[in-house]
């Protein structure tokens, strides 16, 4: 069965953090896996700039980590960026997509 959950749901996810604590924040929800979740952000350390921008995503799990395939998108631009990120293996980061 799959979940769909708006960010303003999840209180304890600060949508003005940092992408690494917006990731660590979503881990601690203990989120099942399948689960999609969406929303506007304002991330300090969006790409190009941005200041606000949608972020739709889904929740898998590899081996007991956390797997978030995330698309960030903006009305300002024609660019979206993604984000696939398996919590302990590096920091995670925007990739713009063309």
């Amino acid at each position: 069965m799959e979940t769909v959950i708006h960010l303003d749901d999840l209180k304890s996810v600060d949508i003005h953090s940092t992408l690494s604590q917006f990731v660590s924040t979503l881990e601690n929800c203990n989120l099942s896996k399948g689960t999609f979740f969406s929303g506007t952000i304002y991330l300090r350390d969006l790409p190009s700039n941005l200041v606000q921008a949608e972020v739709q995503g889904v929740i898998g799990f590899i081996a007991g980590d956390m797997l978030l395939d995330m698309t960030l998108t903006s009305t300002d631009c024609t660019s979206r960026w993604t984000c696939t990120h398996r919590t302990r293996h590096g920091e995670p980061k925007w990739i713009e997509r063309k």
